[in-house]
């Protein structure tokens, strides 16, 4: 699409309820095969007992098709979508500009205030912010999050890490984890508080999803719910 070095872009068709809608990725593969999964429904399964979703985080928003999901499938929440990378950003903005309940933020979210640099497959790395997950919500006077999605480079432990006391009241934890260090460690963080209800596993990568032992209607509720694996 650019002559500017930037990444070429293809428009992917997909299907929300009676509507085919569009959205811009990547003019690749595996670009296109992610975000039909996700705008699929397949990769951040929607749990149909969980209720009253106010504020969803999309840690490591990439192009936004986890963004662009999240506000279809909750559309009276806020969506806050981050992306430190200035590719995916230009896409994501993209494909959440006409959607009012999305916020797409052009820096990552980690334990600490972070200025590094992002290996981005040239010879030229590129330089990104990072900012405490902790400072921001309090910043933005976000006292609880419902549902929390973060892929964001094996990151994910350590800003669990930093939000451990408010991730009992999370509803909703979707995970992407690159080690059997990191799988375990989520099962430490979270084990208590919430059931593993689906999965896509293998050794050392795979995706993860935590729903809290509050968000059942009841004990015998819990009892029942049957946990999805896909191993």
């Amino acid at each position: 699409m650019s002559n500017d070095g930037e990444a070429r872009s293809a428009t992917l068709d997909f299907q929300w309820g009676d509507e085919v809608m569009e959205f811009e990725c990547f003019d690749d593969a595996r670009s296109r095969l992610t975000c039909e999964t996700v705008l699929g429904g397949w990769a951040y399964p929607v749990v149909p007992f969980v209720r009253d979703v106010n504020v969803v985080m999309d840690v490591g928003a990439n192009v936004g098709a986890a963004a662009v999901f999240f506000s279809l499938a909750y559309p009276a929440a806020t969506v806050h979508a981050f992306e430190p990378a200035r590719r995916p950003y230009r896409l994501l903005k993209a494909n959440t500009d006409s959607r009012p309940n999305v916020h797409a933020h052009n820096f990552g979210l980690y334990s600490t205030n972070l200025r590094t640099r992002l290996d981005n497959g040239t010879e030229a790395s590129e330089p990104i912010s990072l900012r405490s997950v902790r400072e921001w919500l309090a910043e933005n006077s976000i006292p609880t999050v419902d549902v929390l999605k973060i892929d964001a480079a094996a990151c994910e432990v350590p800003i669990l890490e930093a939000m451990s006391d408010l991730l009992p009241t999370i509803k909703v934890v979707h995970l992407e984890y690159h080690s059997d260090d990191d799988r375990k460690a989520f099962d430490r963080l979270l084990g208590e508080t919430h059931l593993l209800l689906h999965g896509k596993m293998q050794a050392h990568l795979g995706e993860v999803t935590y729903v809290g032992r509050n968000a059942f209607e009841s004990e015998a509720q819990l009892d029942r719910r049957p946990m999805k694996l896909e191993l």
